[in-house]
């Protein structure tokens, strides 16, 4: 509106017949005045663009309720990282795949309502994503699952994966989130790359590795549930998993 104002009576001033030096000055302070506006608008316009894209990648890669990534985004970034390993032979290879479920999630449900199940589904996602490494991809699965891409070996994601539950065991009970209304645990099945898989193209390394943390995570539940099972049998010193 201003520049609109402005150019009105610039144009104005040009239809004075006699154009005296003050009315020059003005018509370049005008000029000035609205190239200015022009600017603002366009910076205005550039920012307010920026921000509802930014709201549209929101929408489109991250998952409302526990502000993970979607399991579309997840795949997408999961499948971009394993091509550059893919791509660059001087990476250290091993890679794996974490499936987490809420235990009992259903019971929790049940009992307490499903605007309280939601609440444990995000405290869970909150104990995952500020316990995972910043080169770890995480996402939801779907429901009360989520799952976790680690680019490291299998000792190492081992560890990665029972330091993950241990968290979640000391953070989500009612004692540390008054929140929840009792105990929340999960159970995780751990996929290891073996060197077999390595030249595998990266979706279908992907699938494998899901399909196998799936069946591990099968297992950790008919073990008892608050535990993980990993594919390749790694002992882990209990120091390391504090």
């Amino acid at each position: 509106m201003a520049a609109a104002l402005l150019f009105t009576i610039h144009e104005i001033l040009f239809l004075v017949p006699e154009q005296t030096q003050a009315i020059r000055i003005a018509h370049e302070i005008l000029q000035t005045g609205f190239i200015a506006c022009l600017c603002l608008a366009m910076t205005s316009i550039a920012r307010s663009q920026k921000t509802e894209l930014t709201d549209l990648y929101r929408l489109a890669e991250i998952d409302h309720l526990t502000d993970l990534h979607n399991l579309s985004a997840f795949r997408r970034q999961a499948l971009h990282s394993i091509k550059q390993r893919n791509d660059d032979r001087r990476a250290c290879w091993p890679i794996a795949v974490l499936m987490i479920d809420i235990d009992h999630f259903k019971s929790y449900n049940d009992n307490y309502g499903h605007e309280e199940g939601n609440i444990a589904l995000q405290t869970v996602a909150r104990v995952i994503r500020q316990t995972a490494r910043q080169n770890d991809m995480v996402g939801r699965y779907g429901g009360e699952e989520f799952i976790a891409l680690l680019l490291l070996g299998p000792k190492e994601a081992v560890i990665a994966a029972e330091r993950i539950r241990e968290k979640i065991e000391a953070e989500c009970s009612p004692e540390f989130t008054p929140s929840l209304h009792r105990q929340v645990t999960v159970s995780i099945g751990v996929a290891l790359s073996t060197p077999e898989q390595y030249d595998l193209p990266p979706d279908e390394l992907l699938d494998q590795l899901v399909k196998v943390a799936d069946y591990e995570l099968y297992r950790a539940k008919r073990s008892g549930r608050n535990c993980i099972s990993a594919s390749v049998d790694i002992e882990v010193p209990p120091a390391l998993c504090a």
